[in-house]
């Protein structure tokens, strides 16, 4: 912690600094507390939450990722279970695609398992059925239990993508993208037939209104979406929330203007040329980010 402090006041931004972002560990925690830092949990970490607790609450879905996880074993393990799955993606007209293992600790991990899994599903059964192996197969409804459950898992994968990046702004998208995860939630939830997979959407609906539903009402989120200028007040699914935001940014600009008057001080202002050329390319439209489009 008071590494962190020394830091800030050696590069001089300790006046700067409106929140601190981190996971959800409580030392993270303790460490804004004590450094009287506003403290913002990750939003990609906490959806990775969610979908993992979403995942291990829904029984079918544990049993058919375990057998995923044996079957990618297999392929990434065996030199002679690889060559055969490489011979029959060629025979299919499959890309040679590498089977992907789903990690612990890693975002979206899952859903990168089952989505290659799904793609290769073909050739995989193809080369399990030429091995002299006790693996056992994915079935026909397993695998679309998995595409349902990709169906689901996707807009998570997208949202976590989306605020992976480092070349746009950020804490203004966390309200809109918690809305749109609703809204695609409920409509892909709507579309889902098999019973494993309205459940997992039901976990999935459960675990974003318990880890984000405050959103709104957490005030330095709510005024990077109003000052947002591709969002201001329309990303709010609250009027009243987004009048709050409104009245709190008044009372901050009105803060600001008075403690920078200065009546005693005599100001010469001399007026200033300034010329400008800007060339506008129409065809090339800056790119609002992947998920971010869609609003």
């Amino acid at each position: 912690m008071e590494a962190k402090a020394l830091l800030m006041a050696e590069w001089g931004i300790t006046s700067k600094v409106q929140c601190m972002v981190t996971d959800n560990a409580s030392n993270m925690k303790l460490s804004a507390q004590l450094l009287h830092l506003r403290h913002v949990q990750c939003f990609a970490h906490n959806l990775n939450l969610i979908v993992t607790k979403a995942l291990d609450e829904t029984p079918v879905l544990n049993e058919i990722r375990q057998k995923a996880r044996k079957i990618v074993g297999l392929f990434r393990s065996s030199c002679k279970a690889k060559d055969k799955l490489v011979e029959m993606q060629g025979l299919m007209g499959k890309p040679t695609l590498k089977l992907i293992q789903e990690v612990e600790t890693r975002c979206n991990s899952t859903f990168d398992m089952l989505q290659r899994l799904y793609d290769q599903r073909e050739p995989v059964a193809a080369a399990l059925s030429n091995l002299n192996n006790d693996t056992a197969p994915l079935t026909s409804l397993e695998y679309e239990i998995i595409q349902q459950s990709l169906s689901l898992l996707q807009p998570f994968n997208l949202a976590t993508t989306e605020m992976s990046e480092e070349k746009r702004v950020s804490a203004s998208k966390l309200i809109p993208l918690y809305r749109m995860l609703q809204h695609k939630l409920a409509q892909k939830k709507g579309n889902a037939t098999q019973e494993s997979t309205v459940q997992l959407g039901s976990h999935l609906q459960e675990g974003l209104h318990s880890r984000c539903g405050g959103y709104e009402s957490f005030r330095a989120l709510a005024l990077a979406t109003l000052l947002d200028p591709r969002l201001k007040n329309m990303a709010f699914g609250n009027a009243a929330k987004a009048q709050e935001a409104e009245k709190h940014m008044t009372l901050e600009c009105a803060s600001l203007m008075h403690s920078n008057t200065n009546p005693a001080r005599n100001v010469n202002i001399r007026p200033i040329t300034i010329n400008i050329t800007i060339n506008i390319n129409i065809n090339n439209s800056r790119n609002t980010g992947q998920y971010m489009g869609t609003f």
